[in-house]
């Protein structure tokens, strides 16, 4: 659905919610007619959104060890980053848990 439809239609969506029956169907109708014109499944227009990609440099098993070891570092965060550890041993680390690392040792002076 091109983006010059998204205000018509989010007005759409917002009339689903009236209290006038015959107004509710036509809104769902036509927001019906327009998902099947733009050739997308509900399912394309419900989808998550990505996760997003990030490039990260080093080693972030050194890097959340020296953050466990950190006293500015609080009991709860220690417990997640070994969390990471685990999952990065076991072979995956969520790109958004790897920013959120960097993320930490630059705020706390671990990198």
């Amino acid at each position: 659905m091109p983006n010059t439809d998204r205000d018509s239609f989010l007005a759409l969506l917002g009339r689903l919610g009236g209290t006038d029956d015959a107004d509710v169907l036509t809104a769902a109708r036509e927001v019906v007619r327009r998902v099947a014109a733009s050739g997308l499944a509900w399912e394309d227009l419900l989808r998550a959104p990505p996760a997003p990609t990030v490039e990260l440099t080093g080693d972030e098993a050194e890097l959340i060890d020296r953050l466990l070891a950190s006293a500015a570092v609080s009991s709860d965060t220690k417990d997640e980053l070994r969390g990471f550890r685990d999952d990065l041993a076991k072979g995956a680390l969520d790109p958004a848990d790897r920013k959120y690392v960097h993320d930490l040792a630059r705020r706390v002076g671990g990198r």
